[in-house]
């Protein structure tokens, strides 16, 4: 009998194709594990050390789902917001996540320690590990990624 992933997460906004990706999908588009580091609150407390994370790079995730940045114009308008089962929100810009060194280590984890992520902290999560300050923006409980233009009235 076959196993159905139930849980998924939403790639939505400005991109060509709506996706719901599991994490067989997800990891499917790549694989990668990251070098451990330390989650530091915004005040440097650290909030767990030598963490192992592996995943998918938000990058190729974007691609996957079409990101519409081929018009020159718009690009430094999109920004990628990121939210959580909770609401929780944090963004990244489109140069943070296409243009930049730090792009390799901005990642939709779903491996924490080499194991699948349980449903209290998962089983989706997004890690920028190059950041002073990791947990700022390390979400946990992903849900969500929506494509998004500065200056539009209407978005989804």
């Amino acid at each position: 009998m076959e196993i159905i992933e139930a849980a998924t997460l939403t790639v939505k906004g400005a991109v060509d194709r709506e996706m719901h990706l599991n994490k067989t999908q997800l990891e499917a588009l790549e694989l990668i594990e990251l070098a451990p580091i330390d989650i530091l609150s915004f005040s440097s407390r650290p909030l767990e050390t030598g963490v192992i994370f592996a995943g998918t790079r938000l990058r190729k995730v974007l691609e996957y789902a079409g990101i519409k940045s081929y018009d020159t114009k718009i690009r430094s308008s999109i920004y990628i917001e990121v939210t959580a089962r909770d609401s929780f929100k944090t963004i990244f810009s489109f140069h943070e996540v296409f243009n930049s060194e730090r792009s390799d280590s901005i990642v939709v984890v779903t491996r924490k320690y080499g194991q699948a992520i349980g449903e209290d902290e998962g089983p989706f999560q997004i890690i920028s590990a190059a950041d002073t300050r990791t947990g700022s923006r390390w979400v946990r409980r992903l849900d969500g990624l929506n494509v998004r233009l500065a200056n539009q009235e209407k978005q989804t």
